[in-house]
């Protein structure tokens, strides 16, 4: 599964990397999230930084363990997550555009196990969801960074 989007931000760029990095106000910064329960570096982000992300899909809590995978501040950053036989990738790059910042996402998912392969097959029944969930994100901070 990939999912691809990008958004302009009318913000400078480290102002905009920094609210998407702010990995400690995630909570009250998106909406989509319910409840952040760090495990490792809380603080700065930083690789090695995991947490515990717990939102509402299908009218169901779900909780993903994530970690960051990369940052090159502040340019771009990575996100991983393994869930069910999955190994989930969010990269985030943030470039200049003008007097804003234009923000790309790719999410990909790639199976690692026999079932997780069967059930990718049908991944397109949930890309939808997990494209919605991420452009709320986004326009989430990307109303922080404006205000």
């Amino acid at each position: 599964m990939q999912v691809t989007l990008s958004q302009k931000i009318n913000a400078p760029l480290r102002t905009v990397f920094t609210v998407f990095t702010d990995f400690m106000n995630m909570e009250k910064n998106l909406s989509g999230v319910k409840r952040i329960d760090f495990l490792e570096g809380e603080g700065q982000p930083i690789v090695g930084m995991c947490w515990r992300e717990t939102r509402e899909i299908f009218g169901k809590e779900a909780t993903e363990e994530m970690c960051i995978s990369s940052i090159d501040a502040p340019h771009t950053y990575e996100v991983t997550a393994h869930s069910h036989g999955m190994i989930y990738k969010s990269t985030f790059n943030f470039k200049k555009a003008g007097k804003g910042t234009l923000v790309s996402l790719q999410f990909d998912g790639f199976p690692q196990t026999f079932g997780a392969k069967v059930a990718n097959m049908f991944s397109w029944m949930i890309a939808g969801t997990t494209k919605k969930a991420f452009v709320k994100d986004i326009l989430d901070l990307k109303k922080i960074c404006e205000n």
